[in-house]
């Protein structure tokens, strides 16, 4: 599995919460023991049409602090039956850029497994992206993965701010969770 959105090319909080954030949220929730109930609506906050504002940090896991920021329109829709949402991702800050996310739900152990296809990184494959639940109205979402050969966790955080705000974070462990580098946000906005 790659790391989502720009590893060498993962799904939210205050920009800028950094580290600070592990103290807040769970770094990869045992789902069945947290999930307090069915879910199969988690993600429909995020139903319709979005403009977002992106802050990715230039350099990860090497103490950057230099961010880059860009526009991307993104949607989401229902899969049918019940299946989970299906989103649509595009923005020009690379040229043609777009991407296809699956966020299906498995009700028996309350858990949701995140996918992401693009057409920049590894055309053709459906990355499994991280697997978790919402808790306290948080989706942390979770997977091992590699950077640059070395292993890491990644977290993806989503979280609804209100009605027309919606939040998603990505950040890097190399020891297991116990401190994180937050290194892309995405902060949605209706248009």
């Amino acid at each position: 599995m790659r790391a989502f959105r720009g590893t060498s090319l993962c799904l939210l909080l205050a920009v800028g919460a950094g580290n600070a954030c592990a103290a807040t949220i769970p770094a990869c929730p045992e789902v069945s023991a947290t999930a307090t109930r069915a879910g199969l609506h988690d993600f429909d906050f995020l139903l319709g049409h979005w403009n977002v504002h992106n802050r990715r940090l230039k350099q990860r896991l090497a103490d950057s602090h230099d961010w880059v920021e860009f526009a991307a329109k993104d949607s989401f829709a229902e899969l049918p039956g019940g299946l989970g949402t299906e989103e649509h991702y595009s923005t020009d800050f690379w040229k043609g850029y777009a991407a296809l996310g699956l966020h299906l739900y498995d009700p028996q152990h309350r858990a949701w497994t995140l996918y992401w296809a693009d057409n920049r990184n590894a055309p053709g494959t459906l990355q499994t992206l991280a697997k978790g639940a919402f808790v306290d109205g948080v989706g942390v979402f979770c997977a091992p993965d590699r950077f640059n050969g070395k292993p890491i966790t990644v977290r993806i955080l989503w979280q609804r701010i209100d009605a027309r705000h919606a939040r998603w974070e990505q950040a890097f462990s190399t020891d297991r969770g116990a401190s994180w580098e937050t290194n892309w946000t995405m902060d949605f906005t209706r248009p």
